[in-house]
C-alpha cells in the first residue's frame, strides 16, 4: 500500500483515500523514527493486521506491507474507518 505521510500535523487521520495512494497526517515529527512508529503502530490499530515499512521510511512516501491481507482487503477496512471517524 503506497502512503502519502505529513508529520508533526497533531494528529493521526486518513486525509485522502486515492486511487494510487492513502494520505495520512501524524501527530509525531519526523525525527528520531517518531513518525514511522506512529504511522505502523496506527495503521496496525485500524487494519487489525502486522504492517511494515517496505520502502521510503525517510521520505513523505512510504510503501506499507499488510500481512495477511490483500489490498480490496486493505482499502475496504481504511474507507470504512473513515467513514465511521475512527481514522
Amino acid at each position: 500500500m503506497r502512503v502519502k505521510v505529513q508529520a508533526g500535523r497533531g494528529s493521526f487521520r486518513i486525509t485522502r483515500i486515492e486511487p494510487e495512494r492513502v494520505r495520512v497526517t501524524l501527530r509525531s515529527a519526523a525525527e528520531k523514527n517518531r513518525a514511522n512508529e506512529e504511522l505502523v503502530k496506527e495503521m496496525s490499530r485500524l487494519l487489525g493486521a502486522d504492517v511494515e515499512i517496505r520502502q521510503g521510511a525517510t521520505t513523505p512516501a512510504r510503501v506499507l506491507f499488510v500481512r495477511s491481507m490483500n489490498a480490496m482487503d486493505v482499502r475496504a477496512r481504511l474507507e470504512q474507518a473513515l467513514a465511521e471517524g475512527r481514522a
